[in-house]
């Protein structure tokens, strides 16, 4: 699926270029992600419950050696890709390694040369396991959480896992 979001997600978390929210933007994309947090819509545990802070992007023309020290300073494994309008795809980790093996110059490889253009996304409302699924059939490990066209997060194969163990050893 290709993700182009509304004029709403282009204001969102930025990094390495303006338009990062600060202040009271910053704490209202908190505060969503917690009202939201606590709706329990039939009892099943859903994705909204993982988002802990607003997505973080990237810009397509940041060099590979900008990625990884964004990748670094926000202990994360991936971020959106900010292009001219919008979010343009995915960047990893897995990316970068990638790059890196090929024989990339980190200097001159730019974020577009290899980023995911085609997002595999989850709802805020989906179920953790419907979740884990859609990660194992597209072979990724991170999904951008999207509402109405609109990237507020990320879920990564181990806030999954962390939360499927916390449900297995739950008591009953």
């Amino acid at each position: 699926m290709t993700f182009a979001p509304s004029r709403a997600a282009r204001r969102g978390r930025t990094l390495g270029g303006a338009g990062a929210p600060d202040g009271p933007d910053r704490a209202r994309a908190a505060r969503r992600t917690q009202e939201e947090a606590t709706v329990d819509l039939d009892g099943k545990d859903r994705v909204q419950r993982l988002v802990a802070r607003p997505a973080v992007y990237v810009h397509a023309n940041d060099s590979l050696r900008r990625l990884a020290a964004v990748l670094r300073e926000e202990s994360i494994g991936a971020a959106l890709v900010r292009g001219p309008h919008g979010a343009v795809g995915l960047v990893s980790e897995r990316d970068l390694v990638q790059a890196v093996a090929d024989g990339a110059d980190l200097d001159t490889t730019t974020v577009a040369d290899v980023m995911q253009e085609d997002l595999v996304t989850v709802d805020p409302r989906d179920d953790l396991l419907d979740s884990v699924h859609r990660m194992l059939d597209a072979e990724v490990r991170h999904l951008p959480v999207v509402e109405d066209g609109v990237a507020y997060g990320m879920v990564s194969a181990r806030d999954l896992l962390r939360a499927l163990a916390e449900e297995i050893e739950a008591p009953r």
